[in-house]
């Protein structure tokens, strides 16, 4: 029974990934990460800094800061879950 449970749950994680990937893009600005997050942009820019790869996590692009997708879920979900 519990491998019925745990077949179930593992469905379901990868059908929420793969609908996160579709309504989430692969590149997203620093200014949408500030306006989801109600942080500043240097608040998220140095969080960035201290704790990601740079040209790996996060990269830019025409002088705008860009995050990977993952990245920019990691960040939202660290500064929405202390609201």
């Amino acid at each position: 029974m519990n491998n019925v449970i745990l077949a179930e749950i593992k469905s379901m994680l990868l059908e929420q990934n793969r609908i996160l990937k579709i309504f989430v893009p692969n590149e997203i600005s620093l200014s949408y990460i500030c306006d989801s997050t109600g942080k500043s942009r240097q608040t998220i820019r140095n969080y960035l800094i201290n704790n990601f790869e740079p040209e790996v996590d996060f990269f830019k692009k025409n002088g705008k800061i860009f995050l990977t997708r993952n990245t920019a879920v990691k960040i939202v979900r660290k500064y929405n879950a202390k609201r």
